[in-house]
């Protein structure tokens, strides 16, 4: 019977940084689990041609149900599939979480989860290109850095905010999140520094950690309503292994809620029509999903803008308060760049620039269901935003 102290499932964003840390103590024992693959594509390792990985065997791929507020579209949702998960398909920005949302936490019963508690670890995390401050650190392992050559449309994104009267903002996880900048990037040598090239490359070395790609997993096992380990599908074949101390859930917003009610987390009326077996009724669950709405405003351009290939695209930014709330995190950001980035209804040859609204702070909520007990299967949301199938 295969055993370890802490089995990790989901090897991105998260998971890296949990099995890197976790296995600093050499007599701690690590399964790390990724569905996918390891980030072999070229266009991981050029910044410019992040979208290019959209759609591909490296994307979840994603679709919300028809939306009633969308005009019944159905809108796309990439997630990583991927070694360092979504860090190693996303636009690269390094933005932290705002101090309000923290502190938010903290006052709804979370201990620990304060802006002044989570800050050290941002700090322990990053080599910031700025040097150390009260805000940043030098001695991690995720880089980041400024961009390298910003197109010009940037620039006069930013200069425009200013003359708007917006602060200049030249960093945008310093004192304050508000104003308008140029983003810092998770990019390292003029490449993708994903959580999987920062955390778990350079420590695939260690005889303490397992790291198995390719491997699905199915669902958890439990003793009681305790879990024990793991059930999960690797080259055609199911394999179980048990754990000693923990099993760590870090799959993702989309795939973490849908391994929980595989495996009988969640609301026992939901589990119990698709046959799946109740080991603890928890309405809550694949409930109350946000994400932001993203509308790009795109204009054609009478010069050659192409972006260099250490461009993440969206280089420029501006945080702003729209009702005048300075006590709460900003409710919208904006993204700016030299493409021209629009859906493909509305997509032109030719060179432009774009500005993408983004709404940081939704008050509509979504959902997440299982459209069956395989899963191979997607998961389905029919409310509002947020309802997600895997075909």
């Amino acid at each position: 019977m295969t055993e370890y102290d802490y089995i990790v499932i989901g090897a991105g964003s998260a998971g890296c940084v949990v099995a890197n840390r976790l296995t600093e103590d050499g007599k701690t024992t690590v399964l790390l689990l990724e569905a996918g693959n390891p980030p072999n594509l070229p266009e991981h390792q050029v910044p410019v041609d992040w979208v290019k990985l959209w759609g591909t065997e490296v994307d979840w791929a994603y679709f919300t149900e028809e939306e009633p507020y969308l005009n019944n579209r159905k809108i796309y949702c990439a997630r990583g599939k991927v070694l360092g998960g979504t860090s190693s398909i996303n636009a690269m920005i390094y933005i932290r979480g705002n101090r309000h949302d923290y502190d938010h936490w903290q006052e709804l019963g979370n201990p620990g989860w304060s802006y002044q508690d989570v800050l050290p670890y941002f700090k322990k995390s990053e080599n910031q290109q700025h040097s150390a401050s009260q805000f940043h650190g030098v001695d991690g392992a995720l880089s980041v850095t400024d961009p390298l050559v910003p197109a010009v449309t940037s620039y006069r994104f930013v200069e425009a905010a200013v003359a708007l009267g917006y602060e200049r903002n030249p960093d945008f996880n310093g004192s304050q999140q508000e104003g308008a900048g140029l983003y810092q990037l998770t990019i390292k040598d003029g490449k993708r520094h994903s959580t999987a090239a920062a955390f778990l490359l350079p420590i695939l070395d260690r005889p303490n950690l397992t790291v198995s790609t390719g491997a699905l997993v199915t669902r958890l096992l439990f003793e009681g309503t305790r879990t024990i380990g793991v059930e999960y599908l690797h080259e055609g074949t199911i394999h179980q292994t048990f754990v000693n101390h923990e099993v760590i859930l870090s799959a993702g917003a989309f795939d973490s809620p849908k391994l929980l009610m595989l495996s009988g987390i969640g609301n026992a009326e939901h589990l119990r029509s698709l046959g799946i077996p109740v080991v603890v009724d928890l309405p809550g669950v694949g409930q109350n999903l946000q994400d932001h709405l993203a509308v790009p405003v795109a204009h054609q351009a009478t010069q050659d803008l192409q972006p260099a290939l250490t461009s993440n695209i969206a280089e420029a930014g501006l945080f702003l308060h729209t009702e005048g709330r300075l006590d709460a995190a900003p409710d919208l950001q904006f993204h700016s760049g030299p493409v021209l980035w629009a859906p493909p209804a509305y997509a032109r040859e030719g060179p432009g620039f774009a500005a993408t609204a983004c709404l940081t702070n939704p008050q509509s909520r979504g959902s997440l269901t299982l459209r069956s007990a395989s899963p191979h299967e997607g998961i389905v949301g029919p409310f509002t935003w947020g309802g997600i199938i895997g075909d």
